[in-house]
C-alpha cells in the first residue's frame, strides 16, 4: 500500500494546496484533503484488506464478497471516528515524505482493529 499511499499525497499536496501566497494554512484545503482521503481512498483501503484477508483465509470469491459486505459499514463507521483526526494532524504537520511513515505507524494500530473485526465476523 505505500507506494498507492505515496502517489496519493502528492495528488492531494497538488489538488489542495495548504498555503496560499501569504503562507497561512487553509484550513478549507486541509478539510477538502480529509474529505477526499475518507470518501475515496478509505474504502479502496478497506476493500484491499478484506479482500487480501480473506484471499490469505482460503476463502473463494463468493465468500470475499460476502466478508465485505459484513465488514464494510462497521469498519468504515470507525474508521470515520479515529482517521480525520489522524490525517488531519499528518495533512497539517508532517511534510510530504514523512506522510507515508506516519500513516503506517498508525496503520498498525488500525490493522489490529480491523483484524479484530475479521475475527468477529468469521465467528458469526
Amino acid at each position: 500500500m505505500g507506494p498507492l499511499i505515496g502517489r496519493w499525497n502528492k495528488f492531494l499536496e497538488h489538488a489542495f494546496p495548504l498555503r496560499a501566497a501569504g503562507g497561512k494554512v487553509s484550513f478549507t484545503s486541509l478539510a477538502k484533503r480529509v474529505a477526499a482521503d475518507q470518501t475515496m481512498m478509505a474504502p479502496v483501503g478497506m476493500a484491499i484488506f478484506v479482500s487480501s484477508m480473506g484471499f490469505m483465509e482460503g476463502k473463494n470469491v463468493t465468500q470475499v464478497s460476502q466478508k465485505y459486505k459484513d465488514m464494510f459499514v462497521p469498519a468504515m463507521l470507525a474508521n470515520w471516528k479515529v482517521w480525520p483526526a489522524v490525517q488531519m494532524v499528518n495533512f497539517r504537520f508532517m511534510p510530504l515524505p514523512y506522510r507515508v511513515p506516519f500513516q503506517s505507524t498508525c496503520g498498525v494500530f488500525w490493522t489490529v482493529y480491523l483484524s479484530l473485526l475479521n475475527g468477529q465476523t468469521k465467528e458469526r
